[in-house]
């Protein structure tokens, strides 16, 4: 019976030690918040004034000879905030949608978040052409939005291959259908304030 409480516990003894090196390896090198997870979340980022807004654009374009017009109402809302990576710290998270009043088609590229979701202009063989605005962080004022969009965003998505063409072979398509933005307008980005 002293054998086996000797024995049970250096056997208990050995599982404390090899349970707190498995610990503090998998705390210190896999997850290096994994201790300070639950306790230490980083702050948020400020908060913007204006949580919502709606912008208008309107684009007319010819194909082929035909004029054409596409209206529709970008929807963007602020969504909360994000833990960047583990460890890294908490960023804005925003949304945008079109209104689609007039049932325009809807494309999402590879059935991702919204950011991808584009109207198609033209269905031609196996390509669509697709037409993108700014994102939520543009038009709400995002101070950590660094880019400038390219708006109108024409773009042609090659359906056989499943990604976008490049600019060239885009430009090939626009030139063989005599496609050409006539015209573009779009509401202006706000200016936002964070606190």
């Amino acid at each position: 019976m002293k054998r086996f409480n000797i024995i049970l516990g250096i056997v208990i003894g050995v599982a404390l030690i090899v349970m707190a090196s498995i610990y503090v390896y998998v705390g210190t090198y896999i997850f290096p918040i994994a201790p300070h997870w639950v306790t230490q979340l980083p702050p948020n980022p400020p908060s913007p004034q204006i949580k919502h807004g709606e912008f208008s654009f309107r684009l007319e374009y010819e194909i082929s000879g035909e004029r054409k017009i596409v209206e529709d109402t970008l929807i963007c809302d602020f969504d909360g905030f994000e833990v960047v990576g583990v460890g890294g710290p908490k960023k804005r998270k925003w949304k945008e949608f079109y209104k689609n009043e007039l049932n325009n088609e809807i494309f999402t590229f590879r059935n991702e978040t919204s950011e991808n979701t584009k109207i198609v202009l033209e269905n031609i063989g196996t390509y669509k052409i697709v037409l993108g605005t700014a994102t939520a962080e543009y038009f709400l004022g995002e101070p950590e939005y660094y880019g400038t969009p390219e708006l109108p965003h024409i773009q042609v998505y090659d359906t056989t291959a499943q990604y976008y063409v490049i600019p060239d072979k885009a430009q090939e398509v626009f030139d063989n259908y005599n496609f050409k933005v006539i015209g573009w307008y779009c509401d202006p980005p706000i200016g936002n304030s964070f606190k």
